[in-house]
C-alpha cells in the first residue's frame, strides 16, 4: 500500500519548514539507500553471470563430449556430425 493513498490529498503538496514536498523529501533523505541498491544490484548481476557461465560451461562439457576419452568407441555429437557432413 503507498503512502498517497492513506494521506489526504491536501496534504500531498504541502510543505514543510524547508520549503520541501514529501516526494521531495523522501528522495532527499533516501538518496544514500538509492546508492547502495545499485551497488548490490551490480554485485549480484556479476555473480549471476560467474555461476551462469559455469552452467553454459557444465552444459557444453555434457552435450559435445570430446572423442578419445577413455572409451574411443564413442562419438559425440560433434565428431557424429562432422562425419555425416564429410559424406
Amino acid at each position: 500500500m503507498d503512502v498517497e493513498e492513506v494521506v489526504m490529498p491536501s496534504f500531498r503538496e504541502l510543505k514543510n519548514s524547508e520549503g520541501k514536498t514529501p516526494r521531495e523529501l523522501f528522495t532527499s533523505t533516501h538518496a544514500g539507500l538509492l546508492k547502495d541498491g545499485e551497488k548490490w544490484m551490480r554485485s549480484i548481476a556479476s555473480q549471476c553471470m560467474l555461476v551462469a557461465a559455469i552452467i553454459a560451461l557444465m552444459v557444453f562439457q555434457a552435450a559435445f563430449p570430446v572423442p578419445g576419452g577413455d572409451n574411443d568407441n564413442e562419438e559425440g555429437i560433434l565428431s557424429s556430425l562432422f562425419l555425416l557432413w564429410q559424406k
